[in-house]
């Protein structure tokens, strides 16, 4: 069996709540996310997207994890607490704002994710 790429990002255990289902499918980011209870989390490509006959390029597939792992990152800098809407909700934004994932955690960039994430807790 071929382990997917993907990457896996370190979060305070905290941040993370109990679900029934720890492995869970961001489709609107087109990326896996495995949860670990003990802060790690793995973000892959999603095997849909790339088994449909629109699948992504591998190009593309590299970017949707790098942009979901900032988003993490970024849920994590903020100490907000993290599920698939919240990911979904900074990436978006990042997406709106046209900021590659190697920008979403500068300062400015923070300012930006914290009243997102605070709007969609509200």
């Amino acid at each position: 069996m071929q382990v997917p790429h993907g990457q896996l990002v370190k979060v305070p255990a905290g941040l993370l709540r109990r679900r029934k289902q720890q492995l869970v499918r961001a489709e609107e980011l087109h990326v896996n996310m495995t949860l670990g209870l003990n802060g790690y989390i793995f973000i892959s490509t999603d095997s849909s997207a790339i088994q449909s006959s629109v699948g992504r390029s591998p190009p593309e597939q590299h970017h949707d994890v790098a942009r979901a792992a900032a988003a993490v990152r970024v849920l994590a800098a903020l100490s907000a607490s993290l599920d698939v809407n919240a990911v979904s909700a900074v990436a978006r934004t990042a997406a709106d704002a046209q900021l590659e994932p190697d920008c979403m955690l500068r300062t400015a960039s923070l300012r930006t994710f914290r009243a997102s994430v605070g709007e969609e807790h509200n």
